[in-house]
């Protein structure tokens, strides 16, 4: 239920900037044959091929590409689901069953991991494959069974594919096998020829890695975590700082402490060690050494990288289970040595250990639940950005917009799922404030996306109000815990030209832009509303505009139509703070119109019934302004 609820959160709108670009990839390579144009053909092939089955199989044409993200999603998931029963498995295989299932418990309420887990990428797939693998490696080796040591190594290779950080832990795949030579009871020969298997393998996937598939050209891709410019030799201080950035995510409570010193003392006391197989838990250890020593070559990474450690806090959270309940069977055979004598008492006692270690161990993850759940009910929200994009698709004309972070590719088709029939342009990520609106204006720059936080900021400064008092906020998107995505105001980088003129039913006209107040007959004005409304009304309104002699009465000209795109009629106008910009509007003076002053009036009309709005007056229309003919 934690990682299932809320799988297709935030869609169409696409979240995260990796699933966009496997997505893209995938359809590039229907498409063309090659990612090479986005830079993805040498990146890991598993999730990029994940959507390129996808989208051969599901995929309507007519739509984007990443309306299948949904199932890549699902899939995703489910290995994250996969990833919990290989820890438990693996945890049972290191110690026993105890240490797997308080180790799959802790990574299935971990928020960090909870929220992880849902996103279409390559990390669930690479952490189930890594655990899973380690499990039938060690199996394989503990009870001599050579086909789960090739299937620990297919296991190994399918991780290198969705991510080639993998291939950090690949010589202990394929060198732990031969720690069966020890064994005198297994033919040395047979090691040695399954090792040859294994290393023809390795030798083949290699070839194929580095000489058929552009593996070495994977820096090309976009946001490529692991770039070869950075090799380095990897420093202690590195070191450190990459484990930093997973530990403290999964070692999120005292009873690491406990942990620790359990597989201390495990590891210590001759005695304890026939409670843990040892030589396994050896191998998670040098898995985990080399996959942060590896990813250490690349120097000191930031917080945002954590994703390039989950395999190795999947590790990290089963050290912590063995050393649990290797304490617990230090506790258990004092008990023993000490009630040896009366075996029913030596029962009660343990039992009561272990019943009060257990109600120890789910108070400690209470918190954790509670988090994940709350962070899976999150996940159920809809997203702002995609009110956002649907919004101004059907109440704006399309044009180059400028906005913080959160909103950088929520108008773009390919990478954040825009499906709008309207082009908006980002210029450029960057707060608003960094230039004055002329200079926006000068750029092309007709709107502004704003965090509600730097909006609130510019009210109170002098400088701030000023520079809002040359724009019209149009619509905001306030705190609501109703929703998921940023809080923000949308802004026209232009000022209404004149204030209101009154209200006809529910709608106010705010104001309007109007090209000029005087012209030749034959010539054309240009003008548009601005309108508040504080309820939608019954059916959908049209526009009239109508240029009349004040002396005669008479129409002269007009010019009706719908107030906004026809996909934003009236009976849709159900934010009471949104200032609506109106559609433009062009009325033509007849080429034989009488030089004179008229007046432009305006109203709605139904234009199914006739039926118009009317003022507290009863007049059922409003005057805009007078027009001089010459």
């Amino acid at each position: 239920m934690l990682r299932y609820t809320g799988y297709n959160f935030s869609l169409p709108y696409i979240d995260h900037v990796d699933e966009a670009s496997y997505n893209i990839a995938a359809q590039m390579i229907i498409d063309s044959g090659s990612a090479r144009p986005i830079g993805m053909h040498g990146y890991p092939p598993g999730i990029v091929y994940v959507n390129y089955v996808l989208l051969n199989l599901f995929h309507d044409p007519t739509t984007p590409p990443g309306t299948i993200l949904w199932m890549v999603r699902l899939i995703s998931v489910t290995f994250s689901m996969g990833t919990i029963v290989a820890i438990a498995l693996l945890g049972f295989r290191i110690a026993s069953p105890l240490t797997g299932l308080l180790a799959a418990a802790a990574w299935t309420f971990n928020p960090t991991v909870v929220e992880f887990s849902r996103y279409g990428t390559a990390d669930n797939f690479v952490t189930f494959f890594v655990i899973f693998g380690l499990y039938l490696l060690i199996t394989g080796v503990q009870l001599n069974r050579q086909g789960w040591i090739y299937s620990a190594l297919i296991a190994s290779i399918l991780s290198i594919l969705f991510k080639y950080q993998a291939i950090f832990v690949l010589p202990i795949f394929f060198l732990f096998p031969l720690w069966r030579l020890t064994n005198p009871e297994i033919q040395k020969s047979t090691v040695l020829l399954n090792f040859l298997r294994s290393f023809i393998i390795v030798a083949l996937f290699g070839f194929w890695l580095v000489f058929l598939f552009p593996a070495l050209e994977a820096t090309s891709s976009p946001d490529w975590s692991a770039p070869t410019s950075d090799l380095t030799f990897p420093t202690p201080q590195a070191f450190i700082n990459n484990t930093g950035i997973f530990y403290p995510l999964i070692a999120n409570d005292w009873l690491w402490l406990l942990g620790w010193a359990g597989l201390f003392l495990v590891v210590a006391l001759r005695f304890a060690r026939r409670h843990i197989n040892i030589i396994g838990l050896a191998v998670l250890a040098l898995s985990l050494l080399f996959w942060v020593l590896g990813m250490s070559l690349y120097g000191t990474l930031n917080i945002q990288q954590f994703r390039q450690f989950v395999s190795a806090g999947a590790i990290l959270q089963l050290l912590q289970s063995a050393g649990l309940t290797g304490l617990l069977f230090l506790i258990d055979s004092t008990l023993k040595q000490r009630l040896k004598t009366r075996l029913s008492d030596f029962r009660n006692a343990n039992a009561v250990v272990v019943i009060a270690f257990l109600v120890l161990f789910v108070a400690v993850n209470i918190p954790d639940l509670q988090l994940s759940r709350f962070n899976a009910y999150e996940h159920t929200l809809p997203d702002r950005r995609n009110d956002l994009a649907q919004w101004m698709d059907v109440s704006l004309p399309g044009g180059t917009y400028i906005s913080e972070t959160e909103n950088h590719k929520t108008f773009n088709r390919e990478w954040g799922g825009y499906s709008g029939s309207n082009r908006f342009e980002l210029y450029e990520v960057v707060n608003f404030e960094t230039r004055s609106v002329e200079e926006w204006r000068a750029l092309g720059v007709e709107y502004a996306i704003v965090s509600q936080y730097i909006y609130r900021e510019m009210q109170n400064s002098e400088e701030g109000r000023a520079q809002l008092a040359q724009t019209t906020l149009l619509k905001s998107y306030p705190e609501s815990d109703q929703f998921r995505g940023p809080n923000m105001v949308v802004l026209h980088l232009y000022p209404m030209a004149n204030s209101s003129i009154g209200q006809l039913g529910p709608i106010l006209v705010a104001g309007y832009d109007l090209s000029d107040t005087s012209a030749r007959p034959g010539e054309t004005l240009t003008f548009h509303y601005y309108w508040q409304a504080s309820q939608p009304t019954d059916s959908a309104y049209a526009v009239f505009n109508h240029l009349i002699d004040p002396d005669s009465g008479e129409i002269v000209a007009q010019v009706d139509g719908d107030p906004l795109d026809a996909r934003r009629p009236t009976s849709t106008w159900n934010d009471p703070a949104e200032v609506i910009m109106g559609s433009s509007f062009s009325l033509t003076l007849p080429e034989d119109l009488p030089e004179g002053t008229y007046e432009l009036v305006t109203g709605f009309y139904d234009r199914n019934t006739g039926i118009r709005l009317v003022d507290e007056s009863g007049s059922d229309r409003l005057p805009v302004a007078t027009i001089v003919v010459e």
